[in-house]
């Protein structure tokens, strides 16, 4: 655990502002570019949909019509985006577990959960602490935008609260990774030591996945088409029933756990499946058309008028998973076969900016819905007359994407890098040591 030189982190170098800063702009050599691209997708697709969200009190008929005008659907289908940082999060956490189990045949514990709570931890606390000041006094929420329930937040259980009860609503989905990942160490263990057979654990697993949302959709009658307005009592059935819970949306993780396992065990055998470019390309074009009509059928969309019921139940119980799947696929190939569609692919999620973007990401999550909500209700009212409702939510987009950015970079600067420093620090080692038991070792085969 050392930083980019090598070398242990040291105190002046964890809190070097210029250094943290150019971390921002300059990509290390170990990092898949791949992956930074697909996180800048997930991270724009979640702020572009709050910025019509966000506007619905305001210019309600005009936010409709984004949402459900079928060349601009794709902009509520933005809560897909969460489907995709979920898919690379399984696949990056995946990845060093798996890493570490193949290199030494066991886990240690403690790094890992010291390492996720400095990544994650104090940044959070500082957005919680804004948010104390942007939610005061929403009109939405009560007096202090459940700040009384804070608590549940830096436990990462606020997802079992009912969602207007939640500080922070969106933090939902952070709450599930850690849940996810509170248990993964110990599954992985588990997983490895089963010896043969583990593929078709991991396929049984993900048609687990799709067999529970379908019960609880079948059971709850919570069905599309949605056409509710945000907050009422429909909309909020549907968010704490079918939304936010670990046991309706774990199969995005798990497709991106699966592939770090088949990267990591797998690789000569994926290289060769990679290196068959007319097949992979043939998969990549129905992965990709898989991914443009679940990511184009709003959920409030005609499509589902046109379909028997039991077939909405279906594809409402499986469109996730299929598309988690379909995002990983075209992950592992855009890595594995660099001249798949001549190369656009890859050089298309290597581009240079989204590297920043993606860097941002996690403080842009926790400050851009809060910042959208206390902005675009104070400064539309001041551009309505002059530009119209189309006019106003473009200049209030553009103006809180900008504030948005310079808060995430300053949190990144000050307070995430810094954090994501101090895991390589000694004194962070030494305390990894002191909580250190004997290493749980994998004694069991390594086959698949």
């Amino acid at each position: 655990m050392h930083d980019e030189t090598g070398a242990p982190a040291s105190s002046a170098s964890v809190f070097n502002l210029r250094e943290n800063w150019n971390h921002l702009a300059i990509r290390p050599a170990s990092q898949e570019p791949v992956i930074d691209g697909v996180r800048a997708i997930a991270i724009l697709w979640v702020v572009v949909l709050h910025m019509v969200f966000f506007h619905f009190s305001i210019f309600p008929t005009q936010a409709i019509y984004i949402f459900y005008n079928p060349f601009t659907s794709w902009i509520q289908n933005g809560i897909l985006g969460v489907d995709l940082f979920f898919v690379i999060s399984g696949f990056l956490m995946g990845s060093i577990l798996f890493g570490e189990m193949k290199k030494s045949g066991g886990l240690v514990f403690s790094r890992f959960y010291v390492r996720r709570f400095l990544r994650l931890i104090p940044v959070y606390t500082a957005a919680m602490a804004i948010a104390l000041y942007l939610q005061h006094g929403d009109p939405g929420l009560p007096k202090w935008g459940n700040a009384q329930y804070f608590w549940a937040n830096l436990l990462y259980v606020n997802n079992f609260l009912p969602v207007m009860k939640q500080y922070m609503g969106w933090c939902w989905s952070l709450a599930l990774e850690e849940q996810f990942y509170l248990l993964l160490p110990a599954c992985i263990l588990l997983f490895m030591g089963l010896g043969k057979g583990r593929i078709r654990i991991l396929v049984g697993l993900m048609i687990l996945s799709g067999t529970i949302r379908y019960a609880v959709i079948h059971f709850s009658g919570i069905v599309p088409p949605f056409r509710f307005a945000p907050y009422t009592p429909a909309w909020n059935a549907w968010f704490d029933v079918v939304y936010d819970k670990p046991w309706m949306r774990f199969g995005g993780l798990l497709s991106g756990v699966t592939g770090a396992y088949l990267n990591c065990y797998f690789m000569p055998q994926l290289k060769r499946f990679f290196a068959r470019t007319r097949l992979i390309t043939t998969l990549s074009i129905g992965c990709l058309l898989l991914y443009i009509h679940i990511a184009s059928t709003a959920m409030g969309s005609f499509f589902f008028d046109m379909i028997p019921y039991v077939a909405r139940e279906i594809w409402w119980a499986l469109h996730r998973d299929i598309f988690s799947l379909a995002v990983m696929f075209l992950i592992l190939a855009a890595i594995h076969t660099p001249k798949l569609f001549g190369g656009r692919l890859r050089r298309f999620l290597s581009w240079r900016g989204f590297y920043p973007v993606a860097q941002l990401s996690y403080s842009i999550y926790l400050v851009h819905e809060m910042l959208f909500d206390w902005l675009f209700i104070r400064i539309a009212p001041i551009f309505s007359a002059r530009l119209g409702a189309y006019g106003t939510m473009a200049l209030d987009s553009v103006i809180g994407l900008v504030a948005t950015f310079v808060i995430a970079s300053t949190l990144y600067v000050m307070i995430e890098r810094p954090c994501m420093r101090l895991r390589s620090h000694p004194a962070v080692l030494s305390l990894i040591d002191c909580f250190r038991r004997p290493k749980l070792v994998l004694a069991a085969s390594e086959e698949a």
